[in-house]
């Protein structure tokens, strides 16, 4: 596989000026390989993989330290999340995370926001991490995967591990911190009814999640080559229909009130004039202000793209953020984005921006002839907009392509959600 996707660029390296799209910078760290549970669908390598004892890398604090000290002196910056990745990111122990934040203490300006976001598997929370994570305001992103979970996610000796999961979301509940969490669909998932797998949750006391589709894997599971084209593919058009049959489930009844479902939130808040919290939908431009941070400290476009090297800017031990801002690589990158998103042929590319890049990608180089023009949502686009412009179609203030613009309304967007089953603005799933 080729590893540069420039291609006659003009402008030196010193002189191209930086990419960025934003004053709000997003750099997800993986801080180890190493992970307590083998997932089925796990993107960094399959649960019988050769390459699992050899990647258990662990971050350097030089590495960490490095990355903090260069993003907190961007002076684009007036906010700055770092997640924190893995493998599982808990591994790396508190005191990794205490010096992280007495680093980011004695950093910080005036009028710069940080945030730190750790999205974990649960396994390792006990009383120690829900009393630092809650002391130190970490939003907390947990991996529960509802129904199937115990298919999905087993311990390295196959042992079921879900009613250890919910009993760390519950330890942080009982403090007070909801934590978000975050669904992988499968196939497995597609054959639970709507109504059925939400009472699930409403069951276990989950009520604040996202459902996310399963990605394709690009690493051989055998040899640890990347393939090109990605195996276990899962079809997005399956799960964009079956997450529009859960819209619907949860918008009609009751009894699902008190449920959060993150995309859900998102899509509606575009609907109503405000900005999806999420990168992955309605965002449009990521390059420049979203990057991912290997263990060794290499620096790629986002980190599911960790696997191809096109999309590796440089590392971060032996260069600067300018320098990585100005990488040929990510100026490519950047005017293939908008490339793609201007020749969109969906009708809610005005609303969408395009969805995640990796979603087109995942399209392209995974089945022939598939529709890579589209943010993976379109169905479910229809059914959300559909039943905004029913329930509430004064609140509307965006519409698809071929239809007459809503006329805007002058009450507040918070109420515009909420008559529609949602309160976006306090949502706090990572």
């Amino acid at each position: 596989m080729p590893t540069s996707i420039a291609n006659g660029l003009p402008l030196d390296h010193e002189t191209r000026p930086p990419i960025i799209n934003s004053g709000h910078l997003v750099l997800v760290i993986k801080v180890t390989d190493d992970c307590p549970l083998r997932c089925v669908y796990c993107s960094i390598a399959g649960p019988l993989s050769r390459r699992r004892k050899a990647q258990r890398r662990r971050m350097r604090w030089e590495t960490a330290e490095k990355i903090v000290t260069e993003a907190m002196g961007q002076d684009f910056a007036g906010q700055i999340t770092f997640e924190w990745h893995g493998g599982e990111p808990l591994l790396a122990g508190i005191p990794f995370y205490e010096k992280v934040l007495g680093l980011q203490r004695s950093l910080a300006r005036e009028g710069l926001e940080i945030e730190n976001v750790v999205q974990t598997n649960g396994i390792l929370i006990d009383a120690a991490w829900v009393e630092f994570l809650l002391k130190n305001d970490f939003a907390v992103g947990v991996s529960w995967d509802g129904p199937t979970h115990d298919l999905n996610r087993r311990g390295e000796t196959g042992e079921a591990t879900s009613a250890m999961v919910l009993s760390a979301i519950r330890s942080l509940a009982q403090q007070g911190h909801r934590c978000g969490v975050l669904t992988v669909v499968t196939k497995r998932t597609l054959a639970i009814p709507p109504d059925e797998f939400l009472d699930f949750y409403i069951n276990a006391g989950i009520e604040v999640f996202d459902l996310l589709s399963q990605e394709p894997q690009f690493v051989d599971d055998n040899t640890g080559q990347v393939t090109g084209i990605g195996a276990n593919l899962f079809a997005y058009a399956a799960t964009d229909a079956w997450l529009a049959a859960v819209f619907e489930a949860w918008l009609g009844s009751e009894k699902y009130r008190t449920i959060r479902i993150r995309t859900f939130e998102n899509i509606m808040r575009l609907f109503v004039g405000l900005p999806s919290r999420v990168c992955s939908i309605g965002k449009g431009v990521c390059p420049g202000n979203l990057l991912g941070f290997l263990p060794d400290g290499s620096v790629f476009h986002c980190d599911k793209f960790f696997h191809d090297e096109r999309y590796r800017l440089g590392n971060i031990n032996r260069e600067s953020f300018a320098s990585l801002l100005r990488n040929e690589n990510l100026v490519a990158i950047e005017a293939m984005n908008r490339d793609d998103i201007q020749h969109l042929d969906c009708r809610w590319k005005v609303v969408c921006r395009g969805g995640c890049p990796f979603v087109r990608y995942a399209l392209q180089h995974t089945c022939e002839g598939a529709n890579s023009h589209c943010c993976g949502h379109r169905v479910l686009f229809d059914h959300i907009f559909a039943a905004m412009m029913h329930w509430c179609p004064d609140k509307v203030t965006a519409a698809p392509e071929q239809t007459r613009p809503c006329q805007r309304t002058t009450r507040p967007c918070a109420e515009s959600i909420s008559d529609c089953r949602a309160v976006g603005d306090s949502a706090s799933i990572q």
